[in-house]
């Protein structure tokens, strides 16, 4: 079963907002290590927060994304179960 586009995206989107954002912080510290080499150190240890926060603000990302599928899973089977009662009901 194919999902409709929404969910595609919805599941990919972490991946390509992941890559954006290693990109930009690949490209400041790459930025801080040309300032001068007398403040590399600094460089360094801000580049590793800033790696940190990333690590951060991707596992959010996911875990806000699997968060999302499963509710979507949840919202399908309540409609379904909704639609099979409302059959029922036709029905009678």
């Amino acid at each position: 079963m194919t999902l409709p586009l929404h969910h595609q995206t919805a599941q990919t989107m972490p991946h390509y907002t992941l890559h954006l954002l290693i990109q930009g912080v690949m490209a400041g510290s790459m930025i801080w290590m040309a300032v001068g080499f007398g403040q590399r150190d600094e460089q360094l240890t801000r580049a590793t927060k800033d790696i940190a926060e990333l690590r951060s603000i991707t596992s959010d990302l996911v875990r806000s994304s699997v968060v999302g599928v499963q509710n979507d899973n949840v919202n399908r089977e309540q409609i379904a179960d909704i639609i099979r009662r409302l059959n029922r009901l036709e029905g009678k």
